[in-house]
């Protein structure tokens, strides 16, 4: 028989909003300040879909609701189920995006970096001189009598509790 798989159990938490105390429901926030920030997604929605060619910093300015949101309603794609596409700036460089965090040049530029930093720890691994050998790492006993593992084997005596 097939073990029934229990759904997890609210934890207790405080709202980062407001600081009460609330059960976690995976909102990331108490029923209230939820419901306050779904009051403030409809109004910059309405003002957005009124005002097309408008940039956050303007809707954030006309409805008063923070820029925050605003950016993250557009990184969630909400504004583009109505049509409307808003822009603000990549994390990285600064340039106009639509979606995500990152422009697709500086995606490429990160991906390329990651290729880079994988290959040279492979050549490292496959010379040696990273002190990892590419098929298992050994310890010698000296490596145990060293003070960096003083806190692992509580002394370097090798006396056991």
């Amino acid at each position: 028989m097939a073990e029934r798989i229990r759904p997890r159990a609210a934890k207790p938490k405080n709202c980062p909003h407001c600081q009460k105390l609330y059960m976690d429901n995976g909102q990331g926030c108490c029923p209230a300040c939820a419901e306050k920030i779904r009051e403030m997604e409809k109004k910059a929605l309405a003002y957005v879909e009124q005002h097309p060619d408008v940039s956050p910093m303007e809707v954030a300015d006309a409805t008063g609701v923070p820029e925050k949101i605003i950016i993250s309603m557009i990184q969630n794609g909400q504004f583009i189920d109505s049509g409307l596409k808003l822009s603000y700036p990549c994390s990285m460089c600064g340039r106009p995006i639509h979606a995500g965090f990152y422009c697709l040049s500086c995606k490429e530029k990160m991906l390329e970096s990651f290729r880079r930093f994988k290959d040279q720890r492979e050549a490292r691994i496959k010379s040696g001189r990273d002190g990892i050998k590419a098929d298992r790492m050994r310890l010698s006993k000296d490596d145990f009598g060293s003070n960096r593992y003083k806190s692992i084997l509580g002394n370097n005596r090798g006396n056991r509790r």
